[in-house]
């Protein structure tokens, strides 16, 4: 729960998001995870193109180091491109955290 995503455009010309245009290596969207460790983003969110995931917080006890961020590409309407994450307790325990990002 209270992990957040950042999601970033990685295309060379800017994408409209949520009504405001987005340049590359911009920012667009972060999306939280619930109490079931899902993060999403609604339907029509992302338009075709390039995107990266990267965990931008983690909850309290969980460690952000290490995360690796993950490129995706929405190439066809309606697909849902699913992401599991792992995250580490600070005590070495296991976790995970799962997030969704999905294009129209």
């Amino acid at each position: 729960k209270d992990t957040a995503f950042e999601i970033t455009s990685l295309n060379d010309n800017a994408v409209l998001v949520d009504g405001k245009l987005h340049n590359k290596n911009e920012v667009i969207k972060t999306i939280h995870t619930g109490v079931d460790g899902i993060a999403t983003t609604t339907a029509d969110t992302l338009p075709y193109g390039k995107y990266r995931l990267e965990e931008s917080n983690a909850p309290e006890g969980y460690l952000t180091d290490g995360a690796k961020p993950i490129e995706f590409e929405i190439t066809e309407n309606g697909k849902i491109i699913c992401f599991h994450v792992a995250n580490w307790l600070r005590h070495q325990q296991y976790g995970t955290q799962q997030s969704r990002a999905l294009g129209y």
